[in-house]
């Protein structure tokens, strides 16, 4: 039996509007902890979504998380309507719209038409995938399709990103896992484009073994292990029962952080932590994911044009463990980033902890929806599916900071980087792509797709040796390779 707290529509019209607000505010049990500010008085919350209602037995954000809620609702509301009408017709101060988190849709793609002039001018100046691949003919084919998937995705919503800013590089997102293969002619190239030498139709198919590390083959050198200062590995994964985020709702959204709570409440050992919601997190728990560079804050335009900051900051959160060496992000892009990281060369240790940890969250997540099978996306010929064609497959980043002084002085940053991608590596900045190179450099894995994850941890061992050699040989004063 659903508990619900209810007022005669006698002590309604007795009260007077004043009174009627204030007590129905407080007959309605608040879910509150996902919000900064104070909620909007019950009366407004069906019609005024995005914040939904919910009766004291639920646990999740719904609508209609019962039928009898929601028919008591209804006519509770009406009642309501007949003396707070004037507050609710009230119009309200429009939102100042914000491009760094707000979705902001070309007007053509609005119109679901072809921006043609958008992409000539994109595939004329910049190498945008989305746009080289989105000819007319494919536009076409696809303009009034809907996904099969519950974000019923369009061709105009997945190109958006690279309509608005063509300089981005991949420029499109799918909204459901449906909408790799339904709109196979779209996608298919541009992963194509991205993951040089992958054919989706021709793949071997996934080692279910893929993140087992006894089956990494080169072991870091001595020499290397004293270079290396630190390593992180990450991943991106989502979850089947959802849609992926661009094509998500603010519904989904919290779906999935409360699911998420109590799967974190199931984690043991050194995986066990706590997590923190973006929205209720005090100001030193901010503060100190700030200082640790745990926490993720969004503000991106271009991540903004495919929907991935909408209704920011609700459903976003950050779990670590207590040695801050197992982190998650919640919905920061995917649903979620599952980050193994400490100080030191210890790169098996941290890509098993990884993979332990990503066992331990898809276990929590069948032990809490009951759900028997697997729950995170996986596609056949891609392997994890994620927002992005640039994360399909593992959805995986290694990574360690190497000290090489040496070697960026004599040689430089590009004849390093250009080496790294001929041994499938890449090289950058310690502080991010395009920061200054003093003395070390983030070396990362370069392929993501279609092998195993340990043979991707492999490539960033084995580069990060032969950099440490020939550091080696600098120190000497020999002449390095190449």
């Amino acid at each position: 039996m659903v508990k619900w707290k209810k007022m005669s529509q006698g002590m309604v019209a007795f009260m007077g509007v004043v009174g009627v607000l204030t007590a129905i505010q407080h007959s309605m049990h608040h879910h509150d902890e996902h919000e900064d500010d104070a909620p909007p008085p019950p009366y407004m919350k069906i019609r005024n979504k995005p914040y939904p209602w919910t009766c004291t037995d639920c646990d999740f954000f719904d609508s209609a998380c019962h039928k009898e809620c929601k028919a008591k609702l209804a006519g509770f509301n009406k009642a309501v309507d007949e003396v707070a009408k004037p507050e609710q017709d009230a119009e309200e101060p429009k939102k100042k719209v914000d491009p760094y988190f707000d979705l902001i849709l070309n007007e053509k793609i609005a119109r679901n038409e072809y921006p043609k002039e958008e992409l000539d001018a994109a595939r004329a100046a910049d190498p945008c995938l989305a746009a080289q691949v989105c000819t007319e003919e494919v536009w076409n084919k696809y303009k009034d399709l809907k996904s099969s998937g519950p974000a019923k995705w369009t061709l105009a919503r997945a190109i958006n990103s690279g309509v608005m800013y063509p300089s981005s590089f991949v420029g499109c997102h799918a909204g459901d896992f449906e909408s790799w293969d339904d709109f196979k002619d779209f996608f298919y190239p541009v992963v194509k484009l991205y993951h040089v030498g992958f054919d989706p139709d021709n793949t071997p198919p996934l080692d279910p073994d893929h993140m087992n590390p006894d089956k990494i083959t080169v072991d870091l050198s001595d020499s290397a292990k004293t270079k290396i200062i630190s390593t992180r590995i990450r991943c991106a994964r989502n979850l089947i029962m959802f849609p992926l985020n661009p094509g998500g709702s603010l519904e989904t959204r919290m779906a999935i952080a409360d699911l998420m709570e109590q799967v974190y409440a199931t984690l043991e050992g050194d995986l066990g932590g706590q997590m923190f919601r973006h929205t209720t997190m005090t100001d030193e728990q901010r503060q100190g994911l700030i200082d640790s560079h745990h926490l993720f804050r969004g503000k991106d335009k271009m991540q903004a044009a495919s929907g991935y900051h909408e209704h920011w900051p609700q459903g976003r959160g950050v779990f670590h463990n207590a040695e801050k060496t197992f982190v998650n992000w919640i919905n920061e892009g995917d649903h979620l980033r599952i980050i193994s990281m400490e100080n030191g060369s210890d790169v098996k240790g941290v890509f098993a902890r990884l993979a332990r940890g990503a066992k331990a969250i898809e276990d929590g997540v069948k032990q809490v929806t009951g759900k028997g099978d697997g729950v995170f996306m996986m596609h056949p010929k891609f392997g994890s599916v994620a927002c992005c064609p640039s994360n399909l497959g593992t959805g995986m980043r290694g990574s360690v900071h190497i000290l090489v002084p040496g070697l960026i002085e004599k040689k430089g940053f590009d004849w390093i980087d250009a080496k790294a991608r001929t041994m499938h590596c890449q090289a950058r900045g310690s502080s991010g792509e395009h920061s200054e190179v003093v003395d070390r450099i983030d070396v990362s894995n370069w392929r993501r797709i279609g092998l195993p994850e340990y043979q991707l941890v492999t490539d960033m061992i084995t580069f990060a040796n032969w950099l440490s050699e020939q550091e080696d040989k600098i120190q000497a004063g020999q002449d390095v390779e190449g």
